[in-house]
């Protein structure tokens, strides 16, 4: 009896590790992409993508901009923000709650803000929630850094 009740025990513990780990891979397939759909919403200055991308009341933070703003505030910028180059690095994503994600990554950058150049290595960490089944970004702030 008592070896059949371990391994039941066991076997549930294989079973509960496996779903945890495919619901990470998930999570993070599905924030990375998120994450992309993002970056390239940006080069394309397509501000309705990242409405779209960004709960109503999500914040991005900047050292180009110099102050947090909303998505509608990001988009009255479009015209002084020109990205070249934006790629990721060391891309990790945890889990905060069954609806709650912090993303870090390193990403560095090429491009030009107001006219004046802009390249350098950022920190990026930003907080994912998840509304009506759809990962949104809350919070995004990005530092400069030295690279990774």
């Amino acid at each position: 009896m008592g070896n059949k009740l371990f391994s039941y025990l066991l076997i549930a513990a294989s079973l509960l590790f496996a779903s945890t780990s495919i619901l990470a891979s998930n999570l993070d397939m599905e924030l990375k992409s998120r994450m992309d759909s993002l970056k390239v919403a940006f080069m394309e200055h397509n501000g309705e993508a990242i409405k779209e991308i960004m709960t109503k009341d999500g914040l991005i933070v900047t050292p180009y901009y110099k102050k947090p703003l909303t998505s509608e505030q990001i988009a009255a910028k479009f015209e002084a923000l020109d990205i070249k180059k934006h790629p990721s690095y060391k891309i990790a994503v945890m889990p905060l709650g069954p609806k709650t994600a912090l993303m870090t990554m390193y990403t560095s950058f090429e491009g030009s803000f107001e006219g004046d150049p802009v390249s350098s290595w950022l920190f990026t960490s930003s907080i994912w929630v998840k509304e009506q089944n759809i990962w949104r970004l809350k919070l995004l702030q990005e530092t400069m850094t030295d690279g990774p």
